[in-house]
């Protein structure tokens, strides 16, 4: 084993990467965060770690998101997912493997990236739930595999 490097083209190009898809991230998140203005959105505090939901959200008192504020999440689902794999991919290069200070550091953003994802994953469910009541709809479960039902109005 040779003696660990201080950095590397490879280790550099992933760092700028990273850098890059971290500032994008915060710029959708800002930009979700002004959509939403009439309630305070889950997208301001990234850090946070147990996001607050009330039991049954109503859909009277929800701003009903908008075609950008939808296509905005889903590009930052898009892009936590690219910074994911952007740390893991950093995680792997051998310079970091050998600096255990830094790959502590990119761990933690990773732990975080993960975290960040998942928290988006509960928010959709639960927006698609919202939007399932708000037609009358409902899953039934039974013996069967799950269906879908929608309920029109007569």
């Amino acid at each position: 084993m040779g003696k660990p490097q201080a950095s590397s083209p490879e280790k550099d190009q992933i760092l700028e990467r990273y850098t890059r898809l971290s500032h994008h991230s915060a710029q959708l998140r800002h930009r979700l965060d002004n959509s939403a203005s009439t309630t305070p959105s889950p997208y301001s505090s990234p850090q946070q770690t147990h996001p607050t939901f009330p039991p049954y959200p109503s859909p009277v008192n929800s701003p009903t998101p908008t075609s950008d504020s939808t296509e905005d999440e889903a590009l930052l689902y898009e892009v936590d997912n690219q910074i994911k794999t952007t740390l893991t991919e950093l995680l792997n290069c051998e310079s970091v493997k050998h600096d255990k200070t830094f790959r502590a550091w990119v761990q933690s953003k990773l732990m975080d990236a993960e975290h960040e994802l998942k928290q988006q994953r509960r928010r959709r469910s639960i927006t698609a739930n919202e939007t399932m009541r708000a037609f009358g709809g409902g899953v039934h479960y039974g013996n069967e595999p799950a269906t879908l039902t929608l309920r029109t109005a007569v």
